[in-house]
Parts: C-alpha cells; structure tokens; sequence
C-alpha cells in the first residue's frame, strides 16, 4: 500500500513564473518493463494526476482531494491529510544520466521519512524550479507515507525521474517514473475539479 501511495505521487513538480499551468507526460514501469503513461498537470495550489481510469487532484485552495472516476463516472472527496514530518537522509551520488536532454544527477533518500523503501531521484540543476515548488512539495509531503517529499528543501535542481524499490520475502520489486515530455499550457476543462454529471460516492 505505501509503495503505491508513494509511486503516485510522483512529478507534480515545477512551477514557472506566474504559475501558469505545467503539463507533463511520465513513463512509468515496474522492474524495467513499460506500465503505463501518466499525465500531472500543476497550477496555484493545486495539481492532478491521471492515470486514464483515475484523476486524483489535490486542491490545497480548498483543503481537498478529489478521487475520480471515468470508468463509474463518480467521484470521492476527502479533506487533505496532515501527517507531521520525519527525518530522513540526503546524499546526492556521482550517478549522472541525459533525462529530455539534460544532466540529470541521482540523490537518494533514507531513513525514518523513506519508511524502509529505497528512493532515488534524478534531479537536472540545469532547470529552475523556483520556491513555489518547494512550497507544493510540502504540502504533498503531509500525506503519509510521501514525507520524504520534503526533501526537496534542501535539493537543488528539477525532478526528472525517480526510482523507488520495496524489498519484502526476498524479492524486490522497482517502479520508475520519467518526465518524457513537459510544456507550460492552460489546463482542460475539469483538471482540477469533478467533471459535471459525475456522482460523488463518499
């Protein structure tokens, strides 16, 4: 459950001046294998990310989270979490890859905020991420089981990817989530609300 909490969470990130709206597309794969495309849009206190079956928007504006669904064509609101902070580790790696054509270096984080998963990021220093996104980081990171969200205070740079691995009864299971593709645009209609017609379930 955690692991999953956390693998969704990932790349609601940048915030260009202004706040216009961030759209961006992720490659997400299990082991190493293609799963799934994700699309994370990101506006003033607020983002949403879609699975094709899912959309889960986090309002921070109005304290919510909306969970929908296209398939019952319903929705669930739930007031946002506040899970308190833990500690955690920060250790950036000589680990160097090319992520949408830049540098991208690999920090890892651990300890108690990490609840024993093993998280890497790749973070390009080459893209301003400005100090919204740290601010949207934080509140995401109030979620349990995200704390290690906040580790972006103290990392420097833009999150290209990131990698995250569980090891229970001898196997090891790894999710990644890479940023293929990224524009500043206006969001659709709905992104950060239920569509109109949709039943709220909870």
């Amino acid at each position: 459950m955690r692991f999953g909490v956390l693998v969704s969470l990932l790349l609601f990130v940048s915030c260009p001046p202004a706040w216009a709206d961030v759209y961006l597309l992720a490659q997400e794969s299990l082991n190493g294998r293609p799963t799934t495309q994700t699309h994370h849009w990101l506006g003033e206190n607020k983002s949403a990310r879609d699975d094709g079956r899912v959309r889960t928007v986090m309002r921070f504006d109005l304290d919510r989270m909306y969970v929908i669904d296209r398939t019952t064509r319903t929705y669930r609101s739930l007031p946002l979490p506040n899970a308190p902070p833990l500690s955690m580790t920060i250790s950036q790696t000589a680990d160097a890859v090319m992520i949408l054509n830049r540098p991208a270096r690999r920090w890892r984080i651990g300890g108690p905020a990490a609840h024993g998963l093993d998280i890497s990021l790749w973070v390009s220093a080459e893209i301003d991420r400005g100090e919204d996104f740290v601010e949207v980081m934080r509140k995401l990171a109030r979620q349990p089981g995200a704390e290690w969200l906040n580790a972006y205070s103290e990392i420097e740079g833009f999150p290209l990817a990131q990698e995250i691995s569980l090891s229970e009864n001898g196997l090891t299971q790894t999710r990644r989530s890479e940023v293929i593709r990224y524009r500043i645009a206006d969001a659709p209609a709905d992104t950060y609300l239920p569509a109109r017609g949709y039943k709220r379930v909870d």
